[in-house]
């Protein structure tokens, strides 16, 4: 009887983890699906981040990127979205205005060594109060 109860229990953490890895590998309706193999190289970047830290000037330079605008990227924008920065950035806006953003931008790791991926370059606009905004 003591077998039994011992593998039960054994049993526990077992359908655990087997349910825990199933719900990362499988596709699902939410979330984004891992790689069969994401516990092998979750691992291996622990332990390089663990023996090989970086100092914190080398985890801002890998944060920031070009904060700075070039005329490259502004090239193709339309007028109305020029007058929308330069008004909020030279504060032309209401101060009361709830909703303010100010150079946003979302940077995403590239797969496969292919470098840093900008989905959202240079959002600033200003919403003022009572205006409803859809984005």
């Amino acid at each position: 009887m003591l077998n039994i109860v011992l593998f039960l229990f054994f049993e526990i953490f077992v359908y655990g983890f087997l349910a825990l890895y199933l719900t990362m590998v499988l596709p699902s309706e939410f979330g984004t699906r891992r790689k069969w193999y994401f516990p092998v190289t979750d691992s291996i970047a622990y332990c390089r981040r663990i023996l090989f830290p970086k100092s914190k000037t080398e985890e801002i330079t890998d944060s920031v990127v070009a904060l700075n605008l070039n005329e490259d990227e502004l090239k193709f924008e339309d007028a109305d979205v020029k007058d929308e920065r330069r008004r909020v950035l030279e504060n032309a806006h209401d101060p009361r205005s709830p909703l303010i953003m100010k150079q946003m931008r979302k940077v995403y790791a590239g797969r496969g060594g292919s470098g840093k991926k900008l989905a959202v370059k240079d959002v600033t606009v200003a919403v003022e109060e009572g205006v409803i905004f859809g984005l």
